[in-house]
């Protein structure tokens, strides 16, 4: 069983607007990657920044679990470390909002990889894409320990062994043009993606 972390608390600024709430083929960016994780998932955690955006949230996903960061400070350390002592599942799976597009099997493919590991990762050429893992969640938590909030986030790999890393070309299959890990920073972004889209 698997506990998925949606990461919902950045800032937007280069976008203009609250990514998690922009919508795109009828839903907001936070719906597509809802109901795509769901496919994989036996519990859903949203982290968010603010309380403001309990009400919204839920009005879009009433059955789902949220969790307001922490501290002050809008990073994906805050959020994953704010999230996952919620976790009710061994295996932790990391998803952010802005990446609307993702395609399930590629997690899923990637899951069969986990077995006594302490996680694994998709790497894009030299891109470790870390924001898209799978964890054991004892070893989530505890590379998190040793993480501050000013860290970067690929940091945690200092203190987690026995990584799988698993090249994205080998993910065509599932998501021909990767479009799983396409981070929409702008409104340009999200104009070139569209192509690529089949919703």
């Amino acid at each position: 069983m698997v506990s998925t972390i949606i990461l919902a608390g950045g800032k937007s600024k280069r976008f203009g607007t609250d990514k998690k709430f922009y919508k795109i083929f009828g839903k907001t960016f936070l719906e597509h990657v809802y109901n795509a994780v769901k496919k994989f998932s036996s519990e859903i955690i949203i982290s968010i920044s603010s309380q403001k955006d309990i009400e919204r949230v839920l009005e879009l996903l009433p059955d789902v679990k949220i969790i307001v960061d922490e501290y002050n400070i809008r990073n994906p350390i805050n959020g994953l470390k704010s999230c996952v002592k919620f976790c009710n599942h061994n295996i932790v799976a990391i998803a952010p909002c802005d990446t609307p597009f993702i395609v399930p099997e590629v997690y899923i493919y990637m899951m069969q990889f986990l077995g006594k590991h302490s996680a694994v990762i998709p790497k894009l050429n030299d891109r470790i894409l870390i924001l898209n893992a799978i964890f054991k969640k004892a070893s989530l938590e505890s590379g998190l320990k040793n993480l501050n909030l000013h860290n970067r986030v690929r940091d945690i790999l200092k203190y987690i062994n026995d990584v799988i890393f698993i090249d994205a070309e080998r993910l065509r299959k599932y998501d021909k043009n990767l479009i799983t890990f396409y981070n929409i920073n702008s409104k340009e972004d999200l104009i070139k993606i569209k192509n690529y889209c089949t919703f």
